[in-house]
């Protein structure tokens, strides 16, 4: 009896036990980040095998079996979903994009790995979708049999491939086409100094943005037919012909397309003052008498905060070291006005004065493109006095441009110091370089370019200063 009386209290401790680590779990899981929790939601629901990983505001599980493994990063979107990133469109000069539904609620991204080899990826809300695909993946299918059976996985690319292969049959001739992975996976056509980017909405709608350089001049829809503005544009279509197709020209375009760059800037910087919760809104009084004055409305500017700033270029990477940026007033007392190391505070009139007194005296003339134009003349100067035939050319990518020298399916990318550079080879990740001198880094490009050397050879020469490979994302 007292064998029992001693078992049953044991059984009931052990169970009191238990009941106890389940209560502080559930208890833990009150005070978790939203991402860790639907984490440990999804590791419930693969099983044994799976594990959570994470730390922070990063959480995802992983899961593996044989040479198959499954990668799930885990995303929660609250309150501030809805809040857009990246650059002020006012500086991009930008009114037309496309929409996205505002999410809410987990996320996941699922990568689908071979070994060392990524296969596929895609996000989806639906967590059965994902125990479905994962379970399939690892019970050894196909990954075209997992994508028919979850159609979230890889579906904005297969998307994207269905587009590029409409495409490069129309645009071939005039523009390099291609799917890019940057922070997104990205499709671009990129012609003679236009280009266009199409996006992919999740219903498979298509539109598309048309640039003329770095500025987008015009986007519509192009679901029924993306083919035929597209493949105009490249070809050198006019902006009445594009809307005659449906597409919407951007504000004062037609001054961009005319050549009247400064003039296109500054009827988006007179509508922009109007506007009373812009940042430059305290600085309204000065730049409406900047407006109108024949100096500063050669250049270009920009908002950095509330601070307005001028530019020699249109777009970013200003050029604008040494140029006068205006700060607001602060409690009823005057403009501060910097140029270069110097801050000086102003009434209107006195900031006038200072700002064109910089404006006319600065040794670079303004222009239409960013910093990487102005980096071409040098790295040509720099190839010839090598010996070397090949010349730099400004190469896009995404809305970026940067001065490169082109061989092939090579190329490498210059930075205006001429002491940094990035090899690229057709499909690796590119190889960053930082060298002491100009003419080292001509060498290591001629190396790559010309002598066809592998990144281990680059890295390896005495004139590296540092050297890294470019981190790839897993976008989807």
């Amino acid at each position: 009896m007292a064998e029992l009386e001693h078992s049953e209290r044991s059984c009931s401790i052990s169970y009191t036990g238990r009941a106890v680590q389940q209560r502080v779990w559930r208890a833990g899981r009150l005070h978790m980040r939203d991402e860790q929790r639907i984490a440990r939601e999804l590791q419930e629901r693969l099983g044994p095998d799976a594990r959570v990983v994470g730390k922070g505001v990063h959480w995802g599980v992983e899961i593996g079996r044989a040479q198959r493994e499954c990668k799930i990063a885990c995303f929660w979107y609250g309150e501030a979903s809805g809040l857009m990133l990246g650059m002020n469109p006012s500086n991009a000069r930008e009114g037309l994009r496309p929409t996205y539904p505002r999410r809410q609620g987990g996320e996941y991204l699922v990568r689908f790995h071979d070994g060392e080899r990524r296969i596929a990826g895609g996000r989806t809300q639906d967590i059965d979708a994902v125990v479905e695909a994962v379970r399939a993946w690892l019970r050894g299918k196909s990954i075209a049999e997992v994508e028919q059976a979850s159609p979230f996985v890889d579906k904005k690319r297969r998307r994207m491939r269905e587009l590029l292969a409409i495409l490069e049959p129309k645009c071939g001739d005039v523009a390099r086409c291609e799917i890019d992975r940057n922070i997104s996976f990205e499709l671009w056509t990129y012609g003679r100094g236009r280009s266009c980017q199409l996006h992919v909405g999740e219903d498979n709608a298509v539109s598309a943005s048309f640039r003329l350089g770095p500025a987008q001049v015009a986007f519509g829809d192009v679901t029924a037919d993306p083919a035929t503005p597209i493949s105009r544009w490249l070809h050198g279509a006019t902006l009445a012909e594009l809307r005659a197709l449906g597409v919407a020209s951007e504000a004062h375009a037609d001054l961009l397309e005319d050549g009247e760059a400064a003039r296109w800037h500054w009827m988006q910087v007179r509508e922009r003052i109007k506007d009373p919760g812009d940042v430059l809104e305290d600085s309204r009084p000065l730049i409406e008498r900047l407006v109108d004055r024949e100096l500063p409305t050669r250049f270009f500017s920009f908002s950095s905060l509330n601070r307005f700033c001028f530019s020699a270029s249109s777009h970013y990477p200003w050029v604008n070291e040494g140029l006068p940026v205006i700060c607001p007033p602060y409690e009823a007392r005057g403009y501060i006005v910097e140029i270069g190391a110097t801050r000086t505070e102003c009434n209107v009139e006195q900031a006038i004065e200072a700002i064109e007194g910089a404006l006319s005296t600065y040794p670079v003339a303004p222009f239409f493109g960013s910093a990487a134009y102005r980096t071409i003349g040098p790295l040509d100067a720099e190839l010839a006095k090598a010996g070397s035939p090949l010349r730099a050319e400004l190469r896009q990518r995404s809305e970026w441009f940067s001065a490169a020298v082109v061989s092939g399916d090579r190329y490498c990318t210059v930075e205006d110091d001429l002491c940094s550079a990035a090899f690229h080879g057709a499909s690796d990740a590119p190889l960053r370089a930082l060298f002491s001198r100009p003419a080292d880094t001509i060498a290591a490009v001629r190396h790559w370019l010309e002598d066809r050397w592998i990144t281990e050879q680059i890295r390896s020469l005495p004139s590296v200063v540092k050297a890294s490979i470019d981190v790839m994302f897993d976008p989807d």
